[in-house]
Formats: C-alpha cells, structure tokens, sequence
C-alpha cells in the first residue's frame, strides 16, 4: 500500500490502521531534539491550515506598556487529499473527526531560519480520550511552518483587547 493510501486510510480508527498494514509513516528529518522516544513510531501525517491569534495586552517593559500576547491556535487539520479529519484549539486541544482528542504540551522547539514562521515544535500529550484516530497519540512532531508571527499592526493602550488573526500553516506527525 502506498503511503498516500496509509494516510487516507488512517483516518479511520486506530484498529483499522493497523489491519490496514498502514501503522507507520516516514518521520521527516529533524535534529535529534525535535525526535520522540525511540519506542514510539510515526502512524499519521496531517496538514494544518489556520490561524494564530495574538490579544494585544499591557505588558510590564514593552514600548508603550502593551504587545501582542499568543493567545489560541485556530487550525483545520487534514488529510493528503485535503479532506477535513480534525482541528486544533486553544490548550493547544487536537480533536479528531471522530471524537478522540488530546492536548499538546511542548516538549522543544527549533526556530525557523530568519524567524519567517512559527518555530517547528516536538510536544508531548496528555489527556487522550476516545478511542479513535487520536486516542493513543504519545507525541506530535510540528514542521514545515509557514507564518503565524506576531502581527505587525501596532499594539498600544488604544489596541488593548484586539484580537489579530495570523494566517499559518504546517505539517504535523502522530506518534505512539
């Protein structure tokens, strides 16, 4: 079975993953900090195309008393065909299709060359539930990141509270 064959078809419960022959999927090369437990193996890729957000907030130090503040990850997760199976939220909470979910916790972080996007992160979970496509997730691997930097717009007593969308996008790798 060919890997965009694995990737569809893991989108279904983990059992069927399995059956399917379909249990791993080629890590991408990252520095050895950025890779999970040796005895965990990668079994799904997903896309994710969203936002960042960032409040503009009274900050101690910053120029004029206020900067922009990460608040929540806003994304849709999907597949090699680009069909929707999930998305994350504030926590950062991954939430599958077909209910399973997680919450990531970063573990490390390699910045972008120049800061032109988001860092690449490796993070841990906790609190799986269910028993699909997420329920077993160990680790998730953050790559390939477009934007999703702090806005540019200005932040000063007269923003405090705004919310500014920034558009991102990235790669993610499951592991168990």
């Amino acid at each position: 079975m060919n890997r965009s064959a694995c990737i569809v078809r893991s989108l279904a419960l983990s059992a069927a993953l399995t059956a399917a022959g379909c249990a791993s999927v080629q890590p991408p090369e990252t520095p050895d900090y950025l890779k999970p437990p040796a005895d965990q193996s990668a079994y799904l890729m997903t896309r994710g195309s969203g936002d960042y957000l960032y409040e503009c907030r009274a900050t101690p130090g910053a120029p004029k008393g206020h900067a922009w503040q990460f608040k929540a990850t806003e994304a849709t997760l999907s597949d090699a065909d680009g069909k929707p199976v999930g998305r994350i939220g504030a926590g950062p909470l991954w939430t599958a299709a077909d209910g399973s979910r997680f919450t990531g916790v970063p573990q490390a972080r390699k910045p972008v060359e120049q800061d032109k996007a988001v860092p690449w992160l490796l993070l841990g979970t906790k609190d799986n539930s269910g028993d699909g496509v997420f329920g077993r997730t160990k680790s998730v691997q953050r790559v390939d990141t477009e934007g999703g930097l702090f806005p540019n717009a200005p932040c000063t007593r007269r923003q405090a509270g705004q919310i500014a969308r920034v558009p991102y996008k990235a790669t993610y790798y499951y592991y168990r």
